[in-house]
């Protein structure tokens, strides 16, 4: 195990090609710790470069004495969508819940400064998906990536962090808080060395690992030339699901997300859109599928049309919104607050909330806070 991690760690600090020619060579069957033994007696130029200035070693010693794990892409615990795409990389440092790197997984993204409608949106939709059954993955920056990480903290608890730097540096050092509480409940992960700093072009790259990473991308709000569309753009490469949210179209964080719905994103306006196209995705395998089914509350027959769950009968559909509007009856209260009282499922929450607003029964005042409409 260690010379393999040392062999991915060498390896993943190579340029482009000699990355390409590795994983090649590993998934026709060769050892990684002995193709590099041999690079390393050859004095081939590469590894001889990369060794000057990169110490494997102080890395793994530094992981055992900090508890981080080192996923290298020949070990069975490596995720296994990420290992499909192309350029996948070679090592992941790893910092907290290391089984949730094999999570059936969500992406969320958007724009660091973000509205609040966007930074509320992005609660509701990691939130509901969370609680169906998928990790929220982001990029732990503030605005969007913030919102979707703590949602999914509220929800499931089940998050992944990937970051630009080293998986041991607090970037924004704004999110110190959340960083520690993903820890503890959910994984960080990042395939820069410790301390690396955040740089501008590590971020094009991390972007390529929470796609990888996802079934599917959701971007909530973004900037014509934001890092969100970065993401979107290597999911469709990577053959995953991209989704956009519409937004005010007066709103400069609505024009990337526009842009992604014409150039042939699908639009959502409710979680459960995304939960019943997941349900029939084909990325996964028959026991992922599985697996998946046990968590979803949307099912393939109920993607398709065939099944009308029981719950959706009218009279039923008609208790909760009633429900609701007796909640508010009594005082003004906020999104949480009032699935917390409903008794509701985020998911049939969301719904009736949704329902309720368009037909002007229910609204958001400057607050946040829900009254009658």
């Amino acid at each position: 195990m260690y010379s393999e991690i040392r062999a991915a760690m060498i390896a993943s600090q190579m340029d482009l090609s000699f990355r390409k020619e590795v994983i090649r060579r590993v998934s026709e069957g060769a050892v990684l710790s002995e193709l590099m033994k041999q690079w390393e007696s050859e004095k081939q130029p590469e590894v001889c470069g990369v060794l000057e200035k990169f110490q494997p070693e102080r890395e793994i010693e530094k992981g055992l004495a900090e508890k981080i794990e080192f996923l290298s892409i020949t070990d069975s615990r490596y995720p296994e969508l990420l290992s499909q795409i192309e350029d996948a990389p070679l090592i992941l440092y790893a910092r907290g819940q290391i089984e949730m790197a094999h999570d059936l997984s969500f992406a969320v993204v958007g724009a660091r400064h973000a509205s609040f409608y966007g930074m509320e949106q992005a609660r509701r939709f990691s939130r509901v998906l969370s609680d169906a059954g998928l990790t929220i993955v982001s990029g732990m920056a503030l605005g969007i990536d913030q919102a979707a990480h703590e949602a999914a903290l509220k929800g499931s608890g089940r998050t992944v962090a990937v970051l630009g730097c080293g998986v041991d540096v607090v970037y924004p050092s704004e999110n110190e808080s959340l960083y520690h509480r993903i820890a503890e409940q959910g994984l960080i992960l990042s395939e820069y060395p410790f301390g690396a700093e955040p740089r501008a072009y590590h971020f094009p790259r991390r972007n390529r690992i929470l796609s990888g990473l996802s079934l599917g991308v959701l971007v909530v709000e973004a900037h014509e030339r934001s890092g969100s569309l970065i993401t979107a753009y290597q999911a469709l490469e990577q053959g995953r699901e991209v989704f956009a949210m519409p937004g005010p179209v007066h709103h400069i964080t609505s024009r990337g997300t526009h842009r992604l719905i014409r150039e042939g994103a699908e639009l959502v306006e409710a979680p459960e859109e995304i939960l019943m196209a997941m349900a029939g995705s084909s990325h996964l395998s028959v026991n992922s599928k599985e697996r998946r089914q046990k968590n979803f509350q949307f099912t393939e027959e109920f993607a398709a049309g065939k099944v009308i769950p029981e719950e959706q009968s009218e009279k039923e559909e008609d208790e909760r919104h009633k429900k609701i509007v007796e909640l508010l009856m009594k005082q003004s209260r906020d999104y949480d607050g009032l699935l917390e009282f409903s008794g509701m499922s985020p998911s049939d929450f969301a719904r009736v909330m949704t329902e309720l607003e368009v037909e002007g029964k229910v609204r958001k005042n400057f607050s946040g806070y829900y009254e009658l409409g």
